[in-house]
């Protein structure tokens, strides 16, 4: 399939590209959806020119990865919704974790906030034919300039010009456009513009109303954020009482204001002060007729839980408003706050906010700067008058950044070409210069130009400023040639006589991969000549060229390259599963992470999978997504009055049980699933617990019941087990659930979670021969080496080697294990049986640990509770 939508060379099809280089939009979009029907397997993707005439591969293979790879926060909508469509199409799982990848601002999040937005309501938006909009869209252009013309024309007649006024002539067109407007617009008084106002507001809240009540998909949507509101704000309540500030979220600084035009549009907030405050909660309300009883409820939703928090979590806003600057924390201002209100903070208590600057310079307090990206950050510092706060917002980035470990044996290659110009030329200068101050020696501080003379630079300057400055100033020679970057590298190399060992083992190259063809092309003549000679030895893009040129001098391995895309562009250096490549684009910092120490790069559509392997992209949201999706299941679990409801009960207090504790929290939660949540001491008796699940199997409202194993040794598990009503046990532990599974012909009511999520993972299809290993077995290295599916909870930390896996095979962690990790706030971290770094590089897929198996077995436990009520509600 690949084969029959191969663009070149150029001269095979009869026409040269040298005319118009540029692939326009149209051809774009139609390769995109093409990719759809790639049979990914039929040798390599299409292939044709870059902006500048060198060959490049027009997809990487993978839909999804050339999603990862080529949405960037500049990426027209035009280009962003067709490569959402083919990703979706091609994995919809995946896909759902790009697009919540796009809005992620910590962990490996590309905080692109605008393209998060534009394709988390794509669904509605392919409905709409692209014929449609862009004839809608011509029609409104040619009808905006005509009219734009006729005003200008019109105006010309009554006011003749000079000749060299002629530059001004529509901006004073526009000026008496816009005074004739507000003479002849109607005056009101203040009485008819509240009642205009009021009226507005009605046709607002009623459409609001009409769209609750006519739309199933909706109400569980608007109850599913209600509930989550509730439940947080009700939980930050309790931690205020119990003066735990350091618990509280910020879901009062999120949660929509009283009245507020979202609220005015949604009535999101009376629904929230419902749950929080129902009228079984208060006998006053009993009485109440219902407009009395929303108006008491969202009155205190404001005055007895948004406005306490707010003081609690001192929020700058709270202190603004209030006119209170001398008592504003600067220690809790977030980053983004500290970048836009500086010169607020400096004008109305410039003492006090000089003197925290100092505390930070000295360390004696810090400055936040987590939620700002790198360029925004040199540009505050290059464009502001407080330069200061960038300097030390920028030092704090490059700390955190650092913590985590460091870039070893690594440089950066900065693209600052012509075509870079623009925001994506500042981000290439701030990541180029973040990834200078993270190298260590001998690399630290150095960067590197691509052009016809690369030249390695060590950065300049005393202040960010300074150092931005020289980075956007290094001569580029009006040429990115890419391979003269790696021809540098070779001349050192022979120069030194360099062994593989001692060559530069990464480049991260900071570009909108536009990169210039290697011959020398100064007219169509030479063009045609080149192109006829690539064609009898076959195209090769830039990176193919690359490992030719090192192997014919004698190196087996090329450095690995990051390549860092920065630009909306087609142009893709390498296919997916080119080893030893890693391609990744956005603004942002989070992933470096990915990089960061030891350890090397298997492909790129690995390191797209360790960006989405986090607890933040778990497999959670999207089974659930996919679980309750069917209009007809929301619908009738909704009109049945029935919330799906799961307790769990933990004794005692064992890390890797109130992580996953924690885990099932947030899911429910993110799902519309009621939690119960019951906590009992170390020391508690069989008999207490006992009664505590008998109270649960009475709640016509708890449709499963979970019992965290294991419980303490004075308990007996297989006795509280049994008592567990057999319709609730979601974990599939009791004796009768056990026995079932274990019977040929017999259907337990629920399966138990971890192997059932084990069990998604593979092929549904896949049949294998099983063999147990324990941990104690002699000799388990050479048998597991054997297997092509490796499932491993033998619970001793980071057991199996990379030496003990089978290169490709499938690894899936289901160990948990807390081991001691000074630098985390909780003391430990969680590792599984396998040792994660080693595996990455030999397996062909592995589950990570958090993130993997854990999240897997929450989604099946809640699949398992949503089964149940369906039982309940007759489904």
């Amino acid at each position: 399939m690949a084969s029959d939508i191969l663009l070149g060379p150029p001269v095979m099809a009869g026409k040269l590209l040298f005319d118009n280089p540029e692939t326009d939009e149209a051809t774009v979009i139609s390769l995109i959806y093409q990719s759809m029907n790639m049979n990914l397997e039929d040798g390599k993707p299409p292939m044709g020119l870059t902006e500048n005439l060198s060959p490049t591969f027009l997809s990487t293979s993978n839909p999804c990865l050339d999603f990862f790879f080529h949405v960037v926060p500049n990426t027209p909508s035009d280009l962003l919704i067709p490569r959402l469509e083919v990703s979706w199409t091609h994995d919809p799982l995946t896909t759902l974790k790009l697009i919540c990848n796009l809005r992620g601002v910590r962990g490996t999040g590309k905080s692109d906030k605008e393209n998060f937005y534009m394709t988390a309501g794509f669904e509605k938006r392919k409905m709409i034919k692209q014929e449609w909009i862009d004839k809608t869209r011509r029609k409104l252009l040619v009808s905006a300039n005509a009219k734009r013309l006729k005003r200008v024309a019109k105006w010309r007649a009554a006011h003749p010009v000079e000749e060299e006024e002629e530059e001004n002539v529509e901006k004073k067109q526009e000026e008496e456009r816009v005074e004739n407007v507000k003479e002849s617009k109607p005056v009101i008084t203040k009485e008819e513009a509240r009642v205009l106002r009021k009226a507005r507001e009605a046709v607002q809240a009623r459409k609001a109303l009409e769209k609750y009540k006519s739309d199933s998909n909706y109400r569980l949507f608007y109850d599913s954020v209600c509930d989550v509101f509730a439940d947080v704000l009700k939980s930050d309540m309790e931690f205020l009482k119990a003066n735990e500030l350091s618990k509280i979220s910020l879901a009062a600084k999120w949660c929509p204001s009283i009245d507020s035009s979202y609220d005015k549009a949604s009535l999101i907030c009376e629904g929230i002060a419902r749950r929080i405050f129902p009228r079984e909660s208060d006998k006053e309300y009993e009485k109440l007729e219902e407009a009395h009883y929303v108006y008491r409820v969202r009155d205190r939703l404001r005055k007895q839980v948004l406005v306490p928090l707010h003081k609690a979590l001192q929020l700058p806003e709270v202190f603004m408003s209030a006119n209170e600057w001398n008592a504003l924390p600067y220690g809790r201002v977030p980053s983004v706050a500290m970048k836009n209100y500086k010169n607020l903070f400096e004008k109305h208590d410039k003492e006090r906010f000089e003197a925290d600057l100092e505390k930070v310079k000295s360390r004696e307090a810090k400055i936040a700067a987590g939620a700002l990206l790198p360029h925004e950050i040199v540009k505050s510092a290059n464009e502001d008058s407080l330069g200061e706060v960038a300097e030390l917002q920028w030092k704090r980035m490059v700390e955190d950044v650092s913590k985590k470990g460091k870039l070893k044996n690594c440089m950066a290659v900065c693209d600052v070409s012509g075509s870079m110009s623009g925001i994506p030329m500042e981000v290439c200068v701030a990541l180029g210069i973040l990834v200078s101050e993270l190298s260590e020696e001998p690399w630290k501080g150095k960067v590197i130009t691509f052009s016809e003379n690369p030249q390695l630079h060590l950065v300049e300057g005393d202040s960010l400023k300074a150092k931005s400055e020289f980075v956007e100033a290094m001569d580029w020679g009006t040429n990115t040639d890419f391979q003269k970057v790696f021809d540098k590298i070779l001349e050192v190399a022979a120069e030194n006589n360099l062994s593989e060992d001692q060559l530069i083992k990464r480049l991260y190259v900071f570009s909108d991969m536009e990169f210039d063809d290697c011959a020398d092309v100064r007219n169509r003549r030479m063009f045609v000549e080149s192109v006829e000679k690539q064609s009898k030895k076959g195209w090769e893009t830039d990176y193919e060229v690359i490992k030719r040129k090192f192997k014919e001098h004698g190196y087996s391995k090329v450095p690995e390259i990051v390549f860092w895309n920065l630009r909306d562009s087609n142009s893709t250096p390498v296919v997916a599963k080119q080893s030893g490549v890693a391609m990744v684009s956005g603004f942002s910092k989070n992933l470096l992470t990915l990089f960061l120490d030891e350890g090397g790069i298997v492909n790129a559509e690995d390191v797209m999978g360790l960006a989405l392997a986090g607890t933040t992209y778990t497999f959670t949201n999207s089974i659930l997504w996919t679980m309750v999706s069917p209009s007809d299941q929301k619908a009738t679990i909704i009109d049945s009055g029935k919330v799906p409801g799961l307790a769990v009960v933990i004794v005692g207090n064992r890390k890797y049980s109130q992580s996953y504790v924690n885990m099932k929290r947030k899911a429910c939660a993110e799902v519309g699933i009621k939690s119960f949540d019951i906590d009992l001491l170390e020391q508690v008796s069989e008999a207490h617990l006992i009664s505590k699940v008998l109270e649960l199997n009475a709640m016509t409202d708890v449709h499963g019941i979970l019992v965290q194993l294991p419980l303490p040794k004075h308990i007996n598990e297989v006795k509280v087990l049994t008592e567990i009503s057999l319709e609730k046990d979601v974990d599939g532990f009791h004796p009768l659930n056990i026995g079932k599974l274990a019977m040929k012909g017999r259907e337990p009511l629920f399966l138990p979670c971890t192997p059932k999520g084990c069990l998604e993972l593979p092929s549904r299809s896949c049949y294998a021969t099983v063999t147990v290993v324990h941990s104690h077995s002699p000799d388990p290295e050479s048998v597991i080496r054997e297997a092509d599916i490796i499932i491993a909870a033998a619970g001793q930390p980071m057991m199996i080697k990379d030496s003990w896996i089978k290169p490709g095979a499938a690894v899936i962690d289901v160990g948990t294990n807390a081991v001691e990790d000074r630098i985390k706030k909780t003391g430990f971290r969680l590792v599984g049986d396998v040792h994660f770094k080693e595996a990455c590089k030999i397996a062909g897929w592995i589950t990570p640990v958090p993130g993997g198996v854990g999240p897997m077995t929450v989604a099946m436990l809640l699949k398992n509770t949503l089964d149940g009520v369906k039982r309940v509600i007759e489904l």
